[in-house]
């Protein structure tokens, strides 16, 4: 169902500067696992990810667009995930020289989630769609507009004739979505009590509540 003054669309080469100043000024400022692990008051402090831009340059990221003054109300960032990428990061962990210390905690957060998953293997295919950002501004939440760029993810991964799509969801609603468009839970960690390299947790601020999910959805 349409949303009223609001279209989705794949993201165009024009849209990434305003996606990218989505994601750190709207985005992880309410994500949980940037919240919890103190990223937030740390991005202005902190290069920015490139992995980010590189993520876009995929060309299967979404956004949702209010008509009336064409500013982002959402964006669903997604981008392909390979089987020979998946084998690499398994052989060279994160290294936390090349990134901030909060996002090397997300970052190994996420890599434990998915341990023991390997979709390439499980569905004999060499590429999946990693549904990695889904964020719609606050003054548009409620109108179904995450459950359009989730449909419409799920589309354009059918499109390209991909066999999966997975993510981290991280908040109840998110996961509610998820649920209910068909994703299975795969793993599930708390973040309180998960630890860095050196003994530190990796989330300072996290409550014994909060915890994360890796989920799929097979096409």
């Amino acid at each position: 169902m349409a949303v009223e003054n609001v279209i989705i669309r794949k993201a165009e080469e024009s849209d990434y500067p305003a996606i990218l100043e989505f994601i750190y000024e709207d985005f992880l400022p309410r994500e949980l696992l940037s919240i919890v692990s103190g990223n937030v008051s740390n991005i202005n402090q902190t290069a920015r990810d490139d992995r980010f831009m590189h993520w876009l340059l995929d060309e299967v990221s979404l956004v949702a667009v209010d008509t009336e003054d064409q500013t982002l109300a959402g964006i669903a960032v997604n981008f392909i995930t390979k089987k020979e990428d998946h084998e690499e990061e398994n052989g060279n962990s994160t290294q936390v020289t090349q990134v901030s210390r909060p996002l090397y905690g997300v970052l190994k957060f996420i890599e434990k989630l998915e341990e023991g998953q390997n979709l390439f293997e499980e569905l004999n295919t060499t590429r999946g769609m990693d549904l990695r950002f889904l964020g719609v501004k606050e003054k548009y939440s409620g109108r179904g507009i995450a459950s359009q760029l989730t449909e419409q993810t799920l589309e354009l991964a059918k499109d390209c004739s991909l066999k999966f799509v997975q993510s981290i969801p991280t908040s109840p609603a998110t996961l509610h979505l998820f649920e209910k468009l068909g994703f299975e839970t795969r793993s599930e960690l708390k973040c309180q009590g998960f630890y860095m390299d050196d003994g530190l947790p990796a989330f300072p601020h996290a409550s014994s509540s909060d915890k994360s999910r890796y989920v799929v959805k097979i096409l």
